[in-house]
């Protein structure tokens, strides 16, 4: 686990309030953040800088995107948006 220095306070300029960390695997980091536009608990899964590289990978999150918001079924979370951006602020 990172230490707590290490975890960003909020993404897309405050927007996404981070809760806290909740793992890091070798593609990304997920956070446990709450929306404050939505007034809801969401999930934001940073991808790692090397893996993105890859247009591979650029192509299949960009699919998966595009095919989420059609499975709209129980078993399946929401995907709400797909952002690409520098630092979190």
């Amino acid at each position: 686990m990172k230490d707590i220095t290490e975890i960003p306070e909020s993404f897309q300029n405050g927007r996404y309030k981070v809760l806290k960390l909740l793992g890091e695997g070798g593609k990304g980091i997920v956070y446990k953040c709450i929306d404050n536009n939505l007034n809801r608990i969401v999930a934001i899964k940073l991808i790692k800088g090397d893996v993105l590289e890859r247009d591979s990978y650029q192509r299949r999150i960009s699919n998966n995107s595009n095919i989420l918001p059609d499975l709209v079924r129980i078993n399946f979370i929401h995907a709400g948006a797909m952002e690409q951006h520098g630092k979190p602020s």
